[in-house]
């Protein structure tokens, strides 16, 4: 028994010991957190970021004191402006879409030196580890936690020892807590503070609140889950889905992209969120630094994230599906 053991007292919340994810990694409490600390500890002078990203990335890596340098991508998600020889104080930090484009990210490794670029895995927190400088997770986008990010990172990054705990998780709670007591909706406001205390990018570890709650996740039955219902939706929208992505057959995506034109995605939307299905949009920022041409500014403007999670039942996708193909239908 060591000194901090307790024994009696109230009952605390019962939580399950599952087999861990991504244990290896370095605990960040947040995505950003964790790019910042790599950009700050491998010391490279400029970073190719897509423009198709959110603001907090773009923050981070300035924050780090790097100068940023946009860059566009295709209709494949492949960077269409980045010179083939980059400098060697350059970093290039590419973007796992919506965990749909591990090919992408294989071929951006085989193109530019892996000891060049970060592979942002937010979007894919079941995507290998890569052989990149870094590659970054963001659990807290796949389940419900408070907080949290990871890092693996070559050897040759030297992060620091000690990062101060971040103290502020149980803060944080309020909106998981809402919406398993009322609704999303009554969660909502609380859930934009808990993203907006986030917003300070300063790298901190993540808490022992989140690092226990993610060990009480069936990791494995989210991913399975996640697999089933990305192509169940698949099968449905792949013919009309402007978005095609190969090789997606071991995929466990964040979402489902339907990407369709000619329509007031918006109106969707509307009508989606009226039934209590809600769908984000990545990322409405995008707009201000995209042309209104720019595959980027379809993907805002022309783009369903619909929900494909651990959630959801297949009398759950069949609503969704249906009300999605009455509102196009309408052609609004």
């Amino acid at each position: 028994m060591n000194d901090n053991e307790e024994i009696g007292g109230y009952f605390g919340l019962w939580l399950p010991d599952e087999k861990p994810i991504h244990d290896q990694a370095v605990a960040f409490n947040s995505a950003r957190s964790a790019i910042r600390a790599v950009l700050h500890a491998c010391d490279k002078r400029v970073i190719y970021i897509p423009s198709y990203v959110c603001d907090s990335v773009i923050k981070a890596a300035r924050d780090a004191g790097c100068e940023v340098r946009l860059y566009a991508i295709n209709n494949n998600f492949m960077p269409i402006d980045i010179p083939v020889n980059i400098a060697a104080d350059f970093l290039i930090l590419y973007v796992n879409y919506f965990g749909l484009c591990d090919s992408q990210v294989d071929e951006i490794l085989k193109i530019y030196p892996a000891d060049q670029v970060v592979i942002d895995n937010s979007h894919a927190l079941y995507s290998s580890v890569t052989d990149a400088l870094a590659t970054i997770y963001s659990p807290r986008k796949f389940v419900g936690l408070p907080d949290g990010g990871l890092a693996y990172v070559r050897s040759c990054v030297e992060l620091e020892n000690f990062y101060p705990e971040d103290e502020d998780s149980i803060s944080r709670m309020d909106y998981l807590l809402l919406r398993y007591g009322y609704s999303a909706r009554d969660g909502y406001t609380a859930f934009n503070i808990a993203r907006e205390s986030l917003s300070d990018n300063t790298p901190k570890a993540m808490s022992t609140l989140t690092k226990r709650l993610m060990r009480s996740i069936p990791w494995q039955e989210v991913k399975e889950c996640r697999q089933k219902n990305y192509f169940a939706m698949k099968g449905f929208f792949s013919d009309i889905n402007l978005i095609q992505f190969k090789d997606d057959n071991y995929v466990a995506p964040l979402c489902y992209p339907l990407r369709v034109s000619e329509h007031s995605l918006s109106c969707v939307k509307k009508i989606l969120s009226e039934k209590n299905i809600f769908a984000p949009t990545y990322w409405p920022d995008v707009i201000s630094r995209a042309g209104k041409g720019s595959i980027e500014y379809q993907l805002v403007k022309q783009t369903l994230f619909l929900p494909i999670d651990q959630r959801l039942t297949q009398r759950h996708l069949d609503i969704v599906c249906q009300i999605v193909v009455d509102a196009l239908a309408l052609n609004v």
